[in-house]
């Protein structure tokens, strides 16, 4: 788009990481915003049900990579003792080391089956759907688009998580 819509400039310093590049993420870019490029390009973001079985990469355990957030620091940025080592309010983290306390280049860490990288961790992606509580909406056939009323005031959800979020509320 020839913009850069990030909060974090190229270059920059977070702590001990290396300085931002181009190839970390965009962290401050609206829904609105994701669906206009992406639109220009003939496509949209996916459902919450398609970004879902995307990030699981066929697998039947909590996370791809098995049950167990101890290996969190494998495969994704998340809230680790790296980062509570910068951030002393924090209490509940893994305890592992995914190498930085603030976000990581795109593709840093292992894929998932499907080859996905950045599924867990890092930032959190948009998805097409506005919330609407599971009990009162029917997810779309084909996509699982989820149908129900929306309001002016809905949020859309976005899922992945990211650097800064405690990986055992999800």
């Amino acid at each position: 788009t020839g913009k850069r819509p990030s909060t974090y400039r190229v270059g920059e310093r977070h702590n001990s990481d290396p300085p931002i590049t181009y190839k970390h993420p965009v962290e401050s870019v609206s829904a609105l915003e994701c669906d206009e490029v992406l639109r220009d390009a003939g496509l949209c973001l996916p459902t919450e049900s398609q970004w879902e079985y995307a990030c699981g990469g066929g697998a039947s355990t909590f996370w791809f990579f098995g049950n167990d957030a101890k290996d969190l620091p494998i495969y994704g940025n998340c809230r680790d003792l790296c980062y509570v080592r910068s951030n002393s309010l924090v209490h509940t983290y893994v305890d592992g080391n995914d190498g930085y306390t603030f976000t990581a280049p795109v593709g840093s860490y292992t894929p998932n089956p499907f080859g996905l990288c950045d599924m867990v961790g890092n930032v959190g992606e948009w998805c097409r759907d506005y919330w609407v509580s599971y009990e009162d909406c029917r997810p779309a056939p084909g996509d699982g688009l989820r149908q129900g009323v929306v309001t002016p005031h809905s949020e859309r959800i976005f899922r992945g998580g990211s650097f800064q979020e405690n990986p055992f509320n999800h």
